[in-house]
């Protein structure tokens, strides 16, 4: 609308500095690459759960929720996109998965999850277990299975892992 002066009103001069900033505001945001990940921000699954995830959930896991560690699928993918899934407990124990990646059939694990044995079917092992989250050369101290006795040692590598050796 044109006022009597021949000028806009005050009311469209507003609006027409919002549109400008509306607009600035769109083309920033394009040109940061703000709206490629706008999705995600929407996204209620969460997005996608990389290996990388997977280790840490799963070495949390360890300490504190025994039962997800154990029990609970973890979804995640490869390099290819597809989706997997494992239990940690499988993952820690080395379960290997079929993977295609540039036209290529390879075989992929999953590394980096810590030693865990608190699920019913890991093998416990108590010399192991004495020295977890221990350095080498640590006191350590374990029941050996069947016995009441308890063992001291020192934290020693056997065959790549910790374990607690008597002396």
């Amino acid at each position: 609308m044109i006022s009597k002066r021949g000028g806009m009103t005050g009311p469209e001069i507003v609006g027409l500095v919002l549109a400008f900033l509306v607009l600035a505001l769109l083309a920033w945001g394009f040109s940061i690459g703000f709206f490629s990940s706008f999705g995600n921000i929407f996204n209620l699954g969460g997005g996608k759960s990389t290996v990388s995830s997977v280790v840490t959930s799963c070495n949390a896991a360890c300490n504190n929720n025994p039962n997800a560690f154990c029990n609970e699928n973890k979804e995640f993918s490869f390099e290819d996109g597809v989706k997997q899934s494992a239990t940690c407990e499988q993952l820690m124990q080395g379960k290997s998965f079929q993977v295609t990646i540039d036209g290529k059939q390879e075989t992929k694990t999953v590394l980096g999850i810590n030693n865990c044995f608190i699920c019913k079917n890991a093998a416990f092992v108590p010399e192991v277990a004495a020295c977890k989250g221990k350095a080498k050369n640590d006191i350590c101290q374990y029941t050996a299975a069947g016995s009441s006795t308890l063992t001291s040692g020192a934290c020693q590598e056997k065959e790549k892992v910790l374990t607690c050796i008597s002396a």
